[in-house]
């Protein structure tokens, strides 16, 4: 039991890092995103990161976040669509169930994202490209062929017709072997210290999260994280975060003092 309790401890930490690594790029003046969620209300399994852009040009982004202790494993054509013994739908078909939502109410297009430590296999990993999309190599394979294996097992599993897995596909991020949370909480304190941000443990732990800017006030509000980009300008007009933010009372832990 208290293994699993330190596990689910360490994955609260990773996500909420890594949703505060996604949020530090509303900052610049040049930002292509006008706002983001922390736990998006309707964004089914694709919730724990949102980011929405400035203009209809661009897709908006939904991420869910995996983090895992240790590297017993990695992600699989088959093991995407796995299901665990107390879920029951696997991690793939919960992007896929998320889309289907998603894909109506972004003018722009809507990218579905699976962000995680553990790496991809060969037979995954052969067809993801820099961007973390699938490449056309997993499209035009024959259906004797990885690709095509892949593809079918996923449309049995999902109940998908190909055209619509297809559309799908177009639609997923896997962002697999990402940072370890050691790595990830330096590549936090970089972007953070890029925008003029307090580093260290202490603004980025999750109980006591706090940021400060000279010349401008500390706010802390419990709740769910709404963030907005409210203006534009340079730096030195850079309106206070609060600003930006909108709470809701449903969160189980307290996010940043400003």
């Amino acid at each position: 039991m208290g293994e699993q309790s330190a596990a689910r401890l360490a994955g609260d930490d990773y996500q909420h890092l890594y949703s505060w690594f996604e949020l530090l790029q509303l900052l610049p003046s040049d930002s292509p995103y006008s706002h983001g969620f922390v736990e998006h209300p309707n964004a089914g399994s694709a919730d724990d990161v949102t980011l929405h852009p400035q203009n209809q040009g661009r897709a908006a982004k939904y991420v869910q976040v995996k983090f895992h202790v240790d590297h017993r494993a990695a992600y699989s054509g088959e093991k995407l669509v796995q299901t665990q013994a107390a879920e029951a739908r696997s991690v793939l078909h919960k992007l896929f169930d998320s889309w289907r939502l998603l894909k109506q109410k972004e003018p722009g297009g809507v990218e579905v994202w699976l962000v995680s430590n553990w790496a991809s296999t060969e037979d995954l990993g052969r067809f993801l490209l820099e961007s973390y999309s699938l490449s056309q190599d997993f499209y035009t394979g024959g259906p004797r062929s990885q690709a095509g294996k892949i593809r079918g097992l996923w449309a049995k599993e999902l109940g998908a017709s190909p055209e619509e897995l297809a559309d799908f596909c177009r639609a997923l991020r896997l962002r697999l072997g990402f940072s370890g949370l050691e790595e990830l909480t330096e590549r936090v304190d970089e972007r953070m210290k890029l925008n003029g941000l307090r580093l260290g443990k202490v603004p980025q732990d999750r109980r006591n999260f706090s940021i400060s800017i000279p010349g401008q006030y500390r706010v802390k509000r419990p709740g769910r994280i709404h963030w907005f980009r409210n203006s534009r300008g340079p730096r030195r007009n850079l309106p206070t975060l609060r600003d930006r933010i909108f709470w809701s009372s449903v969160a189980s832990f307290h996010y940043p003092r400003f």
